[in-house]
């Protein structure tokens, strides 16, 4: 193979050995766990060992694919031979160890104490001999001797390494050539993959969605020092982390390390420790953890940096406000720093702010403004040579909207779109100019007047579609389609298949935050509710109608496809939480189209009963939804019932908390998983012995029992 592939393939064998090595080494991993800053439990000891065992092994697969792909001579294949074999044989054990750890997990048999005191042998000493775990760290250890010597083999193929002063073709001290390889490669990899970690847990979906770059005025005020920039734009009307102050740090924090390896490290110092120890430091983070972290990375460069933040929309935050100002004013101190808040003035960040170089863009933006409305008005060429007969007045209306905006670019895209659709051929622009003196300045107002414009039956409409999205503010445009129906079960009537030309990402957002806060105001949320017939229109019900919808038609991957029968479930179990009915036709055609997409079941249920669901109902007697259980089987024969019953206590409360997390609304599911589980058991011994003795159903239950062990 290449030199190169060798050495990363030698790499990656020695990561994966060498933590291999540890969990099967008494205290080993939970001792130096616990000398780190964070105190590690059992359980995220076992996650992270399990997920860093993962990890490691996808690493060392994609560099021996890598090595295959590869056009290599057959004296060098030869020569990699024994390296290809040590790779497998150390994935084949990482393998049996990520399982049982794994195992373990599922089966719940973690001791806390035990782990803590005495690393993860003590959970493999609950599956394996103390001799077969002994043998297993020998191959362990005989696989890390044996890497560097068939390293070495297959480097003496070339008279040196790039980068490297590896004189492979002379005689050659292994165990120097050992510590060598590990300082300068093996090192240098963990901490690639540590800080493509952090980089991981840092970024979120919508993060990178807009971002400004400023530039010469920048350098010139690093003069000669490493420059680094950071920009966050919050959006109240984006997703949880695009409008919070967690948000806004990991962006931050995202943008200034990505680059610079070595200050990751030093931030995350406390987590880099656990990575070394038991490839931990994946928890999630916390406020204070970030801020320190920010605190750190502008304190402490590594090398002269200047940093430059740029922060807009900070009025669009949710919550938090204070502390986030709070560490504004804090960093800005530092010489080396400077940060740029861009925000709809109010009381409180005027005074936090207060003393610091400030800009109201309204009072520069007009002539912009007027720039944008002309461009916009030329659009229509009946005004084109309306302005051609009247240019002087043209001007003058242009001007006049400018003004009349305040600053406001929205206020003025609206109004001239407003004075284009009612421009008729016999117009004059003075007619235009009468008209923009009677337009209410300020975007409340103008909301407003344009509610005022509609008939009855349009502002019923337009209501009905405010209420729906204050409840979802950022729906797919075809969900909001299937949600905006006359009739609230619509979808239960439409036919199960898939539509081709369906755009997936188009999503309906409110178009600015004074939007959304003119329509929750109480005077006009009680016209909107007014216009709607209050309880007469539940738009819960319509965005389960749209999620069916989106379940029946949207093709995609089997996670899409289970995505979206799970939110029809939520929004079911939503519904009987706030009606106390259980929504039975409903789920009974989310049933129907889930047979239609069979692997939805499967990517639900844990893996020993894969395969085994065929019907709603028994997704539902595994899954403890007692209310359409007890609502369903009054219309089902004994046999079906008697057939989705021996499904009754197969799932665990381990694996119950597991698909309970899949749902947004933890909170749908009001009893604990004993109580639910004690309450379906209740409810299929009375459906199934309704006019009859007890004893039938257990000689059932037992028939049923003894064909399933046979």
């Amino acid at each position: 193979m290449e030199p190169q592939m060798a050495v990363s393939l030698a790499s990656a064998v020695i990561q994966l050995v060498d933590f291999s090595r540890k969990v099967v080494q008494k205290d080993k991993v939970g001792k130096v766990s616990k000398s780190t800053s964070t105190t590690l439990g059992e359980a995220t000891l076992l996650d992270d060992a399990i997920a860093n065992l993962g990890d490691l092994s996808q690493q060392l697969e994609k560099a021996r694919r890598a090595y295959y792909k590869s056009h290599i001579s057959p004296d060098q294949e030869t020569a990699d031979a024994r390296l290809n074999v040590l790779a497998k044989d150390g994935g084949g054990v990482a393998k049996i160890l990520q399982a049982t750890l794994d195992q373990a997990k599922r089966d719940n048999a973690v001791d806390k104490e035990t782990v803590l005191a005495q690393g993860l042998r003590s959970i493999l000493n609950l599956y394996y001999s103390q001799k077969t775990i002994c043998d297993l760290a020998d191959k362990l250890g005989s696989i890390r001797k044996q890497v560097d010597v068939a390293l070495l083999a297959s480097l003496r193929q070339y008279a040196s390494i790039a980068h490297h002063d590896w004189k492979t073709t002379e005689t050659v001290d292994v165990a120097a050539f050992s510590d060598t390889f590990e300082n300068s490669v093996v090192n240098n990899d963990m901490e690639r993959r540590f800080a493509s970690l952090m980089l991981a847990r840092l970024h979120f979906t919508g993060m990178h969605d807009r971002h400004p770059r400023t530039a010469a005025h920048l350098r010139a005020w690093a003069n000669g020092r490493t420059l680094v920039k950071g920009s966050s734009f919050l959006s109240s009307l984006g997703n949880d982390m695009q409008k919070s102050r967690m948000g806004l740090l990991q962006t931050l924090l995202h943008s200034a390390l990505k680059g610079d390896m070595e200050i990751l490290i030093q931030v995350f110092r406390h987590r880099w420790q656990q990575f070394l120890a038991s490839g931990g430091g994946r928890q999630p983070f916390t406020w204070l953890e970030l801020r320190q972290a920010f605190i750190t990375m502008i304190s402490t460069p590594s090398t002269p940096t200047s940093f430059f933040f740029a922060i807009d929309g900070l009025d669009e935050l949710e919550g938090g406000l204070k502390d986030l100002l709070q560490l504004i004013k804090d960093i800005a101190k530092y010489p080396n720093v400077k940060v740029c808040v861009a925000s709809r003035s109010s009381p409180e960040l005027l005074r936090a702010l207060a003393g610091h170089p400030n800009l109201r863009p309204e009072r520069w933006n007009r002539q912009d403004i007027c720039n944008y409305v002309t461009a916009s008005l030329a659009r229509s060429q009946v005004y084109v040579k309306l302005s051609k007969t009247d240019p002087t007045r043209a001007t003058e209306l242009a001007k006049g909207i400018a003004k009349k905006a305040a600053g406001v670019f929205l206020w003025a895209h609206i109004v001239a779109q407003l004075l284009l659709d009612d421009l008729s051929p016999t117009a004059r622009i003075g007619n235009l100019i009468a008209r923009l003196e009677k337009i209410p300045s300020g975007l409340e107002q103008l909301f407003t007047k344009l509610l005022g414009r509609l008939d009855s039956k349009h502002l019923k409409h337009a209501s009905q579609i405010l209420r729906l999205m204050t409840i979802k503010p950022r729906p797919l445009l075809l969900e909001l389609w299937f949600a905006d129906s006359n009739n609230d079960d619509a979808a239960l009537r439409d036919e199960a298949r898939p539509l081709s030309g369906l755009s997936k990402a188009s999503r309906v957002t409110w178009t600015h935050r004074i939007a959304k806060d003119f329509v929750r105001s109480q005077r006009i949320w009680n016209i909107i509710l007014d216009n709607t017939g209050h309880d007469a229109f539940d738009p819960e019900w319509h965005w389960a109608n749209g999620q069916l919808g989106l379940f029946k038609t949207v093709a995609g991957t089997t996670s899409t496809k289970t995505s979206h029968f799970l939110s029809c479930v939520e929004y079911a179990l939503r519904l009987e939480q706030r009606l106390n009915i259980c929504p039975v036709k409903f789920l009974d055609e989310v049933g129907r189209t889930a047979t239609i997409y069979a692997t939805v079941y499967d990517d639900i249920v844990p893996r020993k009963l894969k395969g085994t669901i065929n019907s709603f109902l028994e997704f539902a007697v595994l899954f403890n939804l007692v209310s359409y259980v007890r609502g369903r089987g009054l219309m089902l024969s004994r046999d079906e019932l008697l057939h989705a019953s021996r499904l009754l206590g197969a799932l665990d409360g381990r694996k119950w908390e597991v698909f309970v997390k899949r749902f947004e609304h933890s909170g749908i599911w009001s009893k604990e998983f004993e109580e639910r589980k004690k309450d379906m058991q209740q409810v299929v011994d009375s459906l199934l012995d309704r006019g009859g003795g007890e004893s039938r159903w257990q000689r059932a239950r037992k028939r049923l029992s003894r064909q399933k062990k046979t």
